[in-house]
C-alpha cells in the first residue's frame, strides 16, 4: 500500500496520500517550507517533495549526495539545506517548485563535504531536532564529529569556469601527438583495422578542482553529451572508417560550464574494399543486375499504378470541388448572416438605447421604455451569439492561430462588467494550423462552458486562460483558485457532461482537475503537428 502523511489541522488528523510511494518507507525529517510546501528526508528514498497532494522524488540519480537524508533546513534566501551520509547538499526551492510544475529547468545540487571544511561528510541521523536555523540566519548541522554552523548570507557562486584540457589521445595503448593550437585544423590520420581509442582529460579550477565534473561527446558516435561526472577518460572501439571529433567541456562546483570545448580531430581510412570508388561500382553492378531482374515485373504493375492513380486523381478532384464548394457557401451564409440580420439587430440595439436613455419618461412611458430596454438587452445578446455563429460558420478562420485570438477575446469581453478579472497568458508563437470547422468550434464551446462555470460557480476574483504549445501539443488551460468541487462526487450535470461529449467528439484530451476551496482546473490537449501549416 502507498505511504500516508498524518497532519494535525484544526484539531483533527488528516491523512494526506503520499501516491507511488511504498507504505513502510522510513522517514527520517520532515520540514514545511514556504508556499505550502513540505520536504520529507527519508532512508533510502532520497528527497520527498509534497505540494498540492502531489509527490515528486529527488535521488542521487538527480544530483543528490546520498539516498539518506535525516536533516532538513530552509534559509532566508530561497534555498534548501540537507544533511544525509555524503555531505550538506543546497538546491534552491525555487528550482524544485519549477520541476514539479512540470518545467524542466536545470539544477544542480550543491554539495559540500570535508573538502569544504565539515570534520566529516556524514549528517547525524535518528534523533530531531538533529538540525536548527539560529536567529542569525545560520544553520547549524550535526555530523558524526561535531556540530557544523553554515552562514547562507556568506555562500557566494563560484562564476568561473574551468579550463579544459585534452592531454592524451591513445590509440591501441600508442599515444599520439596532439596539436593543441586552436587555430590547426591537421588531423591524425588511423590505418585501417579495429582500435581502441581513449581520450584522458581534465578541467582546470582553483576552488574544489575535485569537483570538477566533466561531458564529452564524439561525433558520429555520441547523439547528444555524455555526463561522465568527475570521470577524467573515456574509451571507444569499434569506430567505423570516417572522420571524428572529440569534444569534452566541464563545469565547477558550482553548475557553471567552460565556454568553449577542447576538441581533437582524427580519421580512421577504410580498408581497400571500404573505399567509396569500390563500393560504388559494387553497387553500380549490383543495381544494374537487379534492374534487368525486376523489369519485367515493373512493366507489368506499371499499367495498373497508373490506372489506380487516374482514379485516385479523379476522386481527389471531385472531393476538392464539394470541399471548395462548401467553404464558399459557408462564406455567403457568414456575410449574408453578418451583414443583413446582425445589422438589423444592432439597428434595434441603437433604437432601443435611445428610447432608454430619456433620464426622466414622462407619465405612462415607464412600463414601454422597460419593455424597450429588455428589447434592447435581447438584441445586444442576439448581436454577440450571430457574432459567434459568423465566426463560426466562416472558413477563413478555421485555423489555431484564429481559435486563439477568439477565445482570448471572449474571456476578456465576457468578464468585462463582472468583479471577476480574466487574466490571459499566451506562451510562444501559435503556428496557422488548420482546423476542421466542427473541431474548432467543439474546443471553442469547452472553452466558453468552461468559462461560464467560472462566472456562475466559482466565486473568485480571478481567471487565467493560459495557450502554450509544447512539443506538438495544444495546450489550453483554464483556472481558477475559486470554490472548487469534488470531482469524485460531481453528477456531471448538463455543463461537465457536455465538456466530455464534445471533447469526445472534437478527438481532444479533456482534463477537469478540482478540490473544494482551492480552485479548478480544466486543460484541453491537442495533438498537432507545427511545422504543417
Amino acid at each position: 500500500a502507498d505511504a500516508q502523511l498524518v497532519v494535525l489541522r484544526h484539531g483533527r488528523f488528516e491523512k494526506i496520500p503520499m501516491p507511488g510511494i511504498r507504505g513502510n518507507l522510513r522517514i527520517y525529517s520532515v520540514l514545511c517550507g514556504s508556499d505550502d510546501n513540505v520536504w520529507l528526508g527519508t532512508v533510502g528514498a532520497g528527497l520527498l517533495h509534497l505540494v498540492k497532494g502531489k509527490i515528486f522524488q529527488y535521488t542521487t540519480a538527480d544530483g543528490l549526495p546520498g539516498n539518506a537524508v535525516s536533516q532538513l533546513l530552509e534559509d532566508d534566501y530561497g534555498n534548501l539545506w540537507g544533511g544525509t551520509q555524503q555531505g550538506i547538499f543546497r538546491v534552491s526551492t525555487t528550482a524544485l517548485d519549477m520541476r514539479s510544475k512540470g518545467v524542466e529547468l536545470p539544477f544542480i545540487f550543491q554539495t559540500y563535504d570535508h573538502f569544504d571544511g565539515l570534520p566529516s561528510a556524514e549528517c547525524s541521523g535518528g534523533f530531531q531536532p538533529a538540525c536548527w536555523k539560529a536567529r542569525d540566519g545560520r544553520l547549524w548541522f550535526s555530523t558524526t564529529s561535531g556540530a557544523v554552523a553554515v552562514d547562507p548570507a556568506q555562500v557566494k557562486k563560484n562564476n568561473l569556469p574551468p579550463n579544459v584540457v585534452i592531454e592524451e589521445m591513445r590509440v591501441n595503448e600508442k599515444v599520439l601527438p596532439m596539436d593543441r593550437d586552436p587555430g590547426n585544423s591537421r588531423k591524425n590520420d588511423i590505418e585501417p583495422g579495429r582500435h581502441r581509442f581513449e581520450f584522458h582529460f581534465t578541467g582546470l579550477s582553483f576552488t574544489a578542482p575535485e569537483k570538477v565534473r566533466f561531458q564529452w561527446n564524439l561525433s558520429g558516435v555520441d547523439s547528444d553529451w555524455v555526463d561522465g561526472r568527475s570521470q577524467r577518460s573515456v574509451a571507444y572501439s569499434g569506430l567505423a572508417p570516417g572522420d571524428y571529433e572529440f569534444s569534452v567541456r566541464a563545469c565547477n562546483n558550482d553548475g557553471v560550464w567552460s565556454s568553449t570545448p577542447a576538441m581533437v580531430s582524427f580519421t580512421v581510412n577504410p580498408f581497400y574494399w571500404q573505399r567509396k570508388f569500390v563500393q560504388i561500382g559494387f553497387f553500380i553492378l549490383s543495381s544494374a543486375l537487379v534492374t534487368l531482374l525486376i523489369a519485367a515485373f515493373i512493366k507489368r504493375q506499371h499499367a495498373r499504378k497508373i490506372q489506380k492513380f487516374e482514379y485516385e486523381r479523379g476522386l481527389e478532384q471531385q472531393r476538392f470541388r464539394h470541399k471548395q464548394a462548401m467553404e464558399n457557401e459557408r462564406a455567403r451564409i457568414a456575410a449574408e448572416l453578418h451583414d443583413d440580420l446582425g445589422a438589423s439587430l444592432t439597428q434595434i440595439q441603437w433604437l432601443g438605447d435611445a428610447v432608454t436613455s430619456t433620464d426622466d419618461p414622462r407619465p405612462g412611458e415607464a412600463e414601454l421604455v422597460s419593455r424597450i430596454s429588455r428589447i434592447s438587452r435581447k438584441s445586444r445578446e442576439m448581436v454577440r451569439l450571430i457574432d459567434e455563429i459568423v465566426w463560426a460558420v466562416n472558413p477563413k478562420n478555421d485555423t489555431l492561430e484564429q481559435l486563439v485570438t477568439y477565445v482570448c477575446n471572449f474571456a476578456e469581453q465576457y468578464f468585462r462588467d463582472s468583479p471577476t478579472r480574466a487574466r490571459i497568458d499566451v506562451t510562444g508563437t501559435i503556428p496557422s494550423y488548420r482546423l476542421e470547422a466542427d473541431v474548432r468550434h467543439h474546443l471553442f464551446l469547452i472553452a466558453k462552458e468552461a468559462l461560464h462555470n467560472v462566472a456562475k460557480h466559482g466565486a473568485t476574483d480571478r481567471v487565467w486562460v493560459r495557450i502554450a504549445i509544447e512539443e506538438g501539443i495544444f495546450k489550453l488551460l483554464i483556472e481558477d483558485h475559486g470554490r472548487g468541487f469534488d470531482v469524485t462526487l460531481a453528477d456531471d450535470g448538463d455543463g461537465l457532461a457536455n465538456m466530455r461529449r464534445r471533447a469526445q467528439q472534437a478527438g481532444v484530451s479533456l482534463h477537469i482537475d478540482s478540490t473544494p476551496g482551492v480552485g479548478t482546473r480544466i486543460t484541453l490537449f491537442l495533438d498537432i503537428n507545427p511545422t504543417t501549416p
